[in-house]
């Protein structure tokens, strides 16, 4: 069965939102993929989407369920060069959703913006899929 896949921009008045975000901040996996304060890098990525509104942060929804998030930031003044990070709360990962989420993002950000020339996901190589 093909999963649903939505991306809802981050809203800090929600409390589900903050939810997330604060599973992320407390796990140790994810600080060291996404900074040690994931509410630094909202706060950043709302200050440059306001000089660019290509720059998002989202929350991933997976068959409605908020399993994490995505962000999208640009890498530089006068570019269009993008890079996305990816975090899955701990109780979804393991599950194949890294790649899905990211494939149906790249989708997304590229049906949504014609002026994006590049995107790059940072994947560390300690994160790989687990062997069966």
């Amino acid at each position: 069965m093909e999963k649903e896949i939505k991306f809802v921009r981050y809203n800090d008045y929600s409390i589900n939102h903050r939810e997330i975000i604060d599973k992320l901040n407390n796990d140790l996996s994810s600080r060291t993929y996404l900074g040690s304060n994931l509410y630094d890098n909202i706060a950043n990525n709302i200050r440059l989407s306001e000089e660019d509104i290509r720059n998002g942060f989202y929350i991933v929804k997976v068959d409605d369920i908020e399993v994490g998030i995505i962000s999208l930031t640009n890498r530089g003044k006068n570019t269009d060069t993008f890079e996305i990070d990816i975090g899955i709360i701990p109780e979804y990962r393991h599950q194949g959703l890294a790649e899905l989420i990211s494939n149906t993002f790249t989708d997304f950000i590229f049906k949504r913006f014609d002026n994006i020339n590049d995107l790059y996901v940072k994947i560390d190589k300690r994160n790989k899929k687990e062997e069966k």
